[in-house]
């Protein structure tokens, strides 16, 4: 059973509900276009629980939430944003593969010098890089296919 009193509860809720909204509105830049209504509807169903309780002060921090998501997350900011981020993980990619040429070229000349401990560590920093790589090209793969959804 909860012995926490009725008010610390619900502000916790209230705390929770809002903590969840600041992240979210704060993570990363682009978000798809559902993502605002997401927002909206969370920070909508966090206002009405204030409401019900008569707070206030959380009421008018989640209005004025609110009004500021209403104004700045916009279709045509949410495409800009994603097409931004595109741009960054094209640049990353690139340099992943750059760096993972430079590595692959290290350990042949490990090799040629039959320099098995480097060329080990060559082998996990290549591997490593080989990994980081695969995140960045399916994190493009994401968000190329928010950005075609957006451009619908």
């Amino acid at each position: 059973m909860n012995t926490l009193p009725l008010s610390t509860r619900f502000n916790t809720q209230i705390r929770a509900a809002s903590m969840i909204t600041l992240v979210m509105m704060a993570a990363a830049p682009a978000y798809a276009e559902k993502s605002c209504e997401v927002r909206r509807a969370e920070m909508t169903q966090a206002l009405q629980l204030a409401e019900q309780h008569q707070h206030v002060q959380k009421e008018a921090g989640l209005r004025k939430a609110l009004d500021e998501l209403n104004a700045h997350c916009t279709h045509a900011g949410t495409l800009a944003n994603t097409r931004h981020e595109l741009t960054q993980l094209d640049d990353k990619i690139s340099e992943k593969q750059q760096s993972i040429k430079k590595i692959q070229q290290e350990i042949d000349l490990a090799r040629a010098k039959d320099d098995a401990k480097k060329i080990t560590k060559l082998q996990r920093k290549l591997s490593h890089k080989n990994d980081e790589l695969l995140e960045a090209q399916q994190k493009r793969g994401e968000v190329n296919a928010e950005l075609a959804a957006l451009e619908r």
